[in-house]
């Protein structure tokens, strides 16, 4: 197999205590006598950082750019791409078609694939897994046992760990936690400082928002929207009187 990039053994930075080499593209760039072009070919072909060969695949179109770094036993391959500062470390894997950048972390034994998207300064640890189309945002993080999938989207300074899943259009927001066994899936929303854990299942548009605490095996679903305090009523369209039926 015929290698694609190279480590520079001269390039290197010392990060957290660990040496990490830059990496170059083998691909030879023709530009001809252009000495302005081939500066600018010979620094495109320049990527990011990596302790090892293990970090990063040979095979596909995975690459790590910028400032990005990749150390420890954690791996990217087949066309996952890490950009800009984000660093993935730990025993993490991102791959298929998975995008992280900015100053994204995804570590532990985290797993970022699919076409997930994991952008600005979000977090992903744990052994948790970020999958199919789903996207983070902002400060946004996601450990324990989680699941983020289908076309789910968290953003603020949002919050989903335990065994909690979100997915099929699901969206966590602003200071929002989601936690516990919880499912929010089907457009389901939950945002403001709002806590939804236990068994909750918030489905096909249900809300939840402002510092709502809900806890049970409950299922808000509809298009009802549930603010304020509450734990675990066993019917909450009889027990809270700050429910709001169709937004």
């Amino acid at each position: 197999m015929a290698k694609k990039y190279e480590i520079l053994s001269d390039d290197f930075i010392v990060h957290e205590g660990v040496k990490l080499f830059r990496i170059k593209k083998l691909a030879a760039v023709d530009v001809g006598d252009d000495e302005i072009a081939r500066e600018l070919a010979h620094f495109m072909q320049l990527g990011g950082y990596i302790e090892s060969e293990e970090n990063l695949s040979q095979e596909g179109e995975c690459w790590v750019s910028e400032n990005a770094k990749v150390w420890g036993l954690a791996r990217v391959s087949e066309n996952g791409s890490v950009h800009d500062n984000a660093q993935v470390f730990g025993s993490s894997k991102v791959y298929g078609d998975a995008y992280v950048c900015d100053n994204a972390q995804v570590f532990g034994a985290a797993q970022v694939y699919g076409e997930a998207e994991v952008n600005d300064n979000s977090q992903v640890f744990g052994s948790s897994e970020i999958f199919d189309k789903a996207t983070l945002y902002d400060d946004t993080k996601v450990f324990g046992a989680t699941k983020i999938y289908g076309e789910a989207e968290m953003y603020g300074c949002a919050q989903v760990y335990g065994n909690a899943q979100v997915y099929e259009g699901g969206h966590i927001m602003e200071s929002a936690h989601v936690f516990g066994r919880a499912k929010i899936y089907g457009n389901g929303l939950v945002l403001g400082e709002a806590k939804v854990f236990g068994n909750v299942v918030v489905c096909d548009r249900g809300v939840v928002f402002n510092n709502a605490s809900i806890q049970g095996n409950l299922v808000i679903d509809g298009d009802n929207v549930v603010k304020g305090t509450r734990e675990g009523c066993s019917n909450y369209r009889e027990s809270v009187e700050d429910i709001i039926v169709g937004g």
